[in-house]
């Protein structure tokens, strides 16, 4: 989604209702520099195209690498894990990536699951 957000956003510097991108991932791109949200249009618009299109640099110093940053959204089922008390008394967590490959500097957004429907009233 995030994908597909950023691609109509470039195309023509704004973005606003793509279809199937939800909310969250319209979020995640707003923190992107030179993005910013465009209320008029309930939406995204690039505001720096320099900033915008500049590639994330890892690290500070001259050698460091040029690499893509990544957005990603981990999940949490409410049955299995209770990530509000987490974030409230944890400094640090760890979590499962499915052996996807985070690295510093990436955004990652935690999700919490809606409350299962009960099946009996």
């Amino acid at each position: 989604m995030v994908e597909r957000l950023w691609h109509a956003l470039a195309s023509d510097g704004r973005a606003s209702r793509v279809p199937g991108v939800d909310r969250f991932a319209y979020a995640l791109v707003a923190e992107i520099p030179g993005v910013a949200v465009d209320l008029a249009q309930q939406g995204l618009q690039i505001v720096d195209w320099d900033l915008a299109m500049t590639q994330y640099q890892a690290g500070s110093d001259a050698g460091a690498t040029v690499s893509h940053r990544q957005f990603w959204t981990l999940a949490a089922h409410p049955d299995r894990y209770r990530v509000v008390e987490a974030v409230r008394n944890l400094d640090e967590d760890w979590w499962t990536t499915g052996g996807r490959d985070l690295h510093a500097g990436d955004r990652v957004a935690i999700w919490k699951y809606k409350e299962p429907i009960p099946t009996c009233l």
